[in-house]
């Protein structure tokens, strides 16, 4: 009836917010372990489609499991076939072990569990957050109580909100600071302004060297963008110039997606030239030990860093 479809309307809403909260997440986790990186559209209407026939059938909706992703990832998983044989076997011993699995003691569990947890806990990436800005440490580790105490959805819930009033303080901040600047960039014609540098840039560039300039706050969903700069310039460039001029702030989370970042250059022998930064972010990148990695140099002007981006392509020439 309507009266049934309007009660469940909202738990149905919030139980596939959550779920796909927690899928994306594995899906996280499991792109820290190996690498790689996930689709999200295709993981959420996977999901989807796989929760619609189970209602179908009378099933319960599922999740992508953070444990077991992480458990799959460290016994060698490579491909979804994991998953599914994963999926064979729990199937399996449902049918055939059921009687047999009774008897193991929930103890012996909770300690198998402890040991999934610890090996996925990444005990680095979580000092590396601790030195970040203080906001940071605030929202890790209210979430990180919240999921031993309470429940993951709330701590999710509580992160959430704590990142955001965290982030609108930020802004502010970073407004007051760039008083003079407007918020709001006027559209102007290309009569107007004929020599705005946007359509000069790759001119000025030497070859296998690539330019990204970040706009707005660095935080995880801007620094991500970086990965596709980087599958976009193939084959993998010799220098990556990253310019900063319009960057106000920067949090751990953007920082995090940007080390990884600088970490994949590192892997493909590509220096990273960071032009135009301001105090604030300076700071907290030098904060977070990222300017101290080997491929990294940071520039004053971005005309320097074209400069010595042409000076290091003709110390290592193809």
């Amino acid at each position: 009836t309507w009266e049934r479809v309007r009660e469940l309307f909202q738990p149905a809403l919030t139980i596939a917010f959550l779920a796909g909260v927690e899928s994306l997440l594995s899906a996280m986790v499991a792109d820290g372990m190996t690498g790689r990186r996930h689709r999200s559209n295709c993981e959420l209407v996977a999901q989807g489609i796989a929760n619609i026939g189970a209602g179908l059938f009378g099933g319960i909706s599922a999740t992508g499991a953070i444990a077991r992703t992480a458990t799959n990832i460290r016994a060698g998983a490579k491909t979804p076939i994991a998953g599914m044989m994963h999926a064979l076997f729990v199937l399996a011993s449902m049918l055939m072990l059921g009687p047999l699995m009774a008897f193991v003691p929930l103890a012996a569990l909770a300690a198998v569990l402890v040991v999934v947890a610890w090996n996925m806990s990444e005990q680095e990436r979580f000092r590396h957050i601790l030195s970040g800005p203080v906001g940071d440490r605030v929202v890790l580790l209210a979430t990180f109580g919240l999921t031993v105490l309470v429940d993951l959805t709330v701590a999710i819930e509580v992160g959430i909100v704590l990142a955001a009033i965290i982030f609108m303080h930020r802004m502010a901040e970073a407004t007051a600071i760039e008083k003079g600047v407007s918020l709001v960039e006027h559209d102007q014609d290309d009569f107007t302004s004929p020599s705005r540098g946007v359509y000069t840039a790759r001119q000025e560039l030497p070859r296998g060297v690539e330019v990204f300039e970040l706009r707005g706050p660095l935080f995880f969903g801007a620094a991500s963008r970086l990965n596709d700069a980087f599958e976009a310039a193939f084959p993998p460039p010799r220098v990556f110039i990253l310019r900063f001029a319009a960057v106000p702030m920067a949090d751990a989370t953007g920082v995090g997606a940007l080390t990884r970042f600088l970490k994949r250059c590192q892997a493909h022998d590509t220096r990273v030239l960071m032009s135009e930064l301001n105090q604030s972010s300076s700071a907290v990148l030098k904060q977070m030990g990222v300017l101290a990695l080997a491929n990294v140099e940071v520039i004053q002007s971005y005309d320097a860093a074209v400069a010595r981006a042409e000076e290091i392509v003709a110390e290592r020439p193809a």
